[in-house]
């Protein structure tokens, strides 16, 4: 499954390639393709599907993918990598869940490399390994019962 094959809600105004450059310039970092191409359609958005499980968690909740327009006072991508304490060297935050985590993305292993997807618990500071890519989380989504 990729981000066309799942409905999104409350999606923002579109970004471009502009947009998405600045913010890969600040962090220092490249994101994936994939996550490019869905955040410029669905940016801002919730998807429908906005469940998933990784190691012993079930039924985590991706509630929105960060807003790229420094004007957003809650979710601009930038102002809540540089406001989350503790937040781990080389992640970074892309989507929300409703409960003041977020779903990351973690260049640990090197910013020139594909990064894989992390969970990080505000509560105890902690990252938690979800899975290997943008797509695969993508298609890990559910809908809650």
């Amino acid at each position: 499954m990729n981000c066309d094959e799942i409905e999104w809600l409350f999606i923002l105004d579109p970004i471009g390639d502009k947009e998405i450059s600045e913010v890969e310039n600040i962090f220092g970092i490249k994101f994936p393709n994939d996550y490019k191409e869905c955040i410029k359609k669905y940016h801002g958005g919730s998807p429908k599907l906005s469940c998933f499980d990784f190691k012993e968690r079930k039924g985590a909740v991706f509630n929105n993918l960060l807003s790229f327009e420094p004007n957003d006072k809650y979710d601009y991508i930038v102002k809540i990598r540089n406001i989350v304490e503790g937040m781990v060297e080389c992640i970074y935050p892309f989507a929300a869940d409703p409960f003041g985590n977020f779903i990351c993305f973690d260049y640990r292993d090197g910013k020139n490399k594909s990064p894989k997807v992390v969970f990080w618990d505000h509560e105890i500071a902690y990252v938690c390994h979800i899975c290997d890519s943008f797509t695969e989380l993508i298609s890990k989504l559910y809908k809650h019962e």
